[in-house]
């Protein structure tokens, strides 16, 4: 064991000389895939149009503004955190507080000086012809008319997104994380910009992958408004319409994925219907084991489901709603029916048993919805506009996974024609059929290696399939969250370019879903960043996003944690054997072997070297240097836990106790109540191992 340690330490050495980058990414030029000396480059051909000159007027002048904040009487909940955003922005840049007015009775002319936030009156009299379709929910454009500027979405969140890219502009604003942003301070003078700013997301819908955006609970404004700067909405589930378990009682509560069951709940049908359940009971049966009655009354029992979901959820009370999943169960296979067989053996592909009944139930919704519109017409009528209830979409999805047994599609390479095709005709979906395509590649490597080639091929084969893909990907070791799970040369800008170039719908990767504390560790909290920069836009830079990114966390600490960084990962790339990762979505590799006690501890001091270096800002401001301390020792917690875990009979009484209380007091300074393992958190594995409160 001696000596395999010493070998493994000497190549961790050897390849950390070597492993000096990350990766190459690529400009954007139109979107496209060319293969240069082993490099592949990808692009999106996305909108990010920033430009705005300096005019000769001002926006602020000798330390003062004229300028007014205006928004809509009616302001959205959304609309008045976007307004909130901006005076709280500006100030922090000029020192100014902004006024704000609503539009009542408000028209554009040449001398007045306004900031326009959203639809407003204002803006409707500007004679500004602004596109929202094509700026769909999210996107947004700044525009300078005269003396006043304009700034508003294709919704409400577009709005508040653009406020965040006007302060980008003007301001040279960005936020890192939960409490770490950088903004232009003390200005005293600014120009009036002549803004012609359109900015639209590369994805749709990028989704929150963890709760430490999602849920954490804080009564610090900008912590608070951690989600909305990385300009997220909501989790993988934001988009999707939850299937109520029980008719008419939505009270008892609904799924929105890994669902199937829920759909039919077994103790409401089971002895009536045995038919609609596989053959070890614990997954719907997609042919009902082959009875064509039984199976018409199954696709009506899920269209009442259907039915009740949007009635329930209305276009009034959650617009953003555009799909339900009837998506199957983790780990509880497949049914293995006479029905079941005959089509898997027909195509070949476990998939088409689903994809079939989702296409009849497809076919069934598409002529149900015209008359559930006359039943909302008759519902409506002789009501004034603000009393009408709408739930009947125009586009609605119905989604099933393409993951585990389902993964692979139903579709072949065609030399000829040099593409994926559809192995039958009647295998494409519907217009409103489509897929949550969970497939995990080997992320330890690059996503265009050979190691990942079924990934991409999976990919491909779906988007002859579908053009409606929603998107989830892992990144995280989730036997254990406090691991490194190296997938920095998996998700690249060029990954993301090349998802969505033929899905832009979704993206959503899952991390440490379970964090609901201030924090990460394990280098996840640069995962969040830049996840949430290059779903926004793919034609990122992705070495300066890393390099911007240590810079702001660690200031003057930064050369030090972005060389354990490069080390950390030198060290994991040094241990990867053929085609089986040390750092995988699954794998278990808490051992003494991969985490040798003396490479751990070298961890610790780099990390201890920089707490060291950062010791300027204890003189110079205070307050910086706890923030800056805070992000160091967060990466410390990763090794703390190694250390613990595995050499706890190996060390000292000293020793441990030292880890242990350093550990509590990481808890407690920076808030990790909450961060979870696998299994419970640290908190509560620290109390049952140690006794400790």
């Amino acid at each position: 064991m001696k000596n395999k340690i010493i070998s493994k330490i000497i190549c961790f050495c050897l390849v950390a000389l070597t492993f000096t980058t990350f990766c190459v990414s690529g400009c954007k030029s139109g979107a496209g895939k060319t293969q240069n000396k082993g490099q592949v480059k990808v692009t999106y051909d996305g909108t990010h149009i920033y430009t705005a000159p300096d005019t000769s007027d001002y926006l602020v002048k000798n330390g003062r503004c004229d300028y007014v904040l205006v928004v809509p009487k009616n302001e959205s909940d959304t609309i008045k955190e976007a307004r909130k955003e901006f005076i709280h922005l500006f100030k922090k840049a000029t020192n100014i507080e902004l006024n704000y007015i609503y539009d009542t009775d408000l028209t554009h002319n040449a001398s007045s000086r306004y900031i326009s936030l959203g639809k407003t009156t204002l803006l409707a009299s500007s004679g500004i012809e602004i596109d929202h379709a094509k700026l769909g929910s999210d996107g947004g454009v700044i525009l300078t008319k005269d003396k006043s500027i304009y700034i508003c979405g294709g919704q409400d969140w577009g709005t508040l997104f653009a406020v965040y890219t006007f302060m980008s502009i003007t301001f040279n604003y960005e936020t890192y994380h939960i409490d770490c942003m950088e903004i232009d301070e003390n200005v005293y003078n600014k120009s009036l910009k002549a803004y012609e700013v359109m900015d639209i997301p590369d994805f749709a819908h990028r989704a929150c992958n963890n709760n430490t955006i999602t849920d954490y609970s804080t009564s610090d404004y900008d912590e608070s408004h951690y989600r909305y700067r990385l300009r997220q909405k909501g989790n993988r589930a934001y988009t999707f319409m939850p299937v109520y378990i029980y008719l008419g009682e939505p009270e008892r509560g609904g799924m929105t994925s890994t669902n199937s069951i829920y759909w039919l709940p077994k103790n409401v049908h089971k002895e009536a219907h045995p038919g609609w359940y596989s053959d070890n009971g614990d997954e719907l049966c997609f042919t009902a084991h082959g009875d064509e009655k039984e199976y018409k009354l199954m696709l009506e029992e899920c269209l009442k489901k259907i039915k009740m979901s949007l009635q329930i959820n209305t276009i009034n009370k959650s617009p953003h709603f555009d799909a339900m999943t009837l998506t199957q169960q983790d780990f509880n296979g497949y049914c293995t029916c006479k029905g079941c067989q005959d089509i898997y053996k027909k195509y070949d592909n476990r998939a088409a048993v689903q994809l079939l009944f989702m296409n009849d139930l497809g076919k069934i919704l598409d002529e149900a919805e015209i008359e559930w519109k006359k039943e909302e017409a008759v519902a409506n009528e002789g009501k004034e506009e603000k009393d009408k209830i709408y739930w009947v979409r125009d586009e609605f999805y119905i989604l099933f996974f393409a993951y585990s047994y389902t993964s692979d599609p139903p579709a072949k390479y065609d030399f000829e024609q040099e593409k994926w095709v559809p192995i039958a005709d009647e295998l494409v979906c519907r217009d409103n059929v489509g897929i949550f395509y969970a497939n995990s590649g080997t992320t330890s490597k690059s996503f265009f290696s050979d190691s990942n080639q079924s990934v991409r091929d999976g990919a491909e084969g779906w988007g002859a399939i579908t053009d409606n893909i929603y998107l989830w990907q892992y990144g995280t070791n989730f036997r254990n969250f406090m691991l490194m799970n190296d997938s920095f040369n998996y998700y690249t800008p060029d990954t993301y370019a090349y998802y969505a170039n033929f899905s832009n719908r979704q993206w959503f990767i899952e991390m440490q879903a379970g964090s609901k504390g201030r924090s990460l560790t394990a280098w996840h909290n640069l995962k969040l960043y830049l996840d949430a920069k290059l779903s926004w836009d793919t034609s990122l830079d992705y070495q300066t996003l890393i390099e911007n990114w240590f810079n702001a966390m660690y200031k003057d600490a930064a050369k030090a944690m972005l060389n354990a960084f490069k080390l950390q990962r030198a060290y994991f790339a040094g241990t990867i054997s053929g085609d089986q990762p040390i750092v995988g979505a699954t794998n278990e590799i808490l051992t003494r072997e991969v985490f040798p006690y003396p490479m751990i501890k070298s961890w610790l001091k780099m990390f201890d070297d920089a707490l060291k270096d950062a010791e300027r800002y204890k003189i110079i401001d205070a307050e910086e240097y706890d923030k800056i301390c805070q992000h160091i020792e967060a990466e410390a917690v990763s090794p703390l836990y190694i250390i613990l875990k595995l050499y706890d009979g190996k060390i000292t009484t000293t020793e441990r106790d030292g880890y242990v209380n350093r550990l509590l007091r990481d808890i407690e300074w920076i808030d990790l109540r909450e961060m979870s393992l696998s299994d419970g958190t640290l908190l509560k594995w620290l109390e049952n191992t140690y006794g400790v409160r």
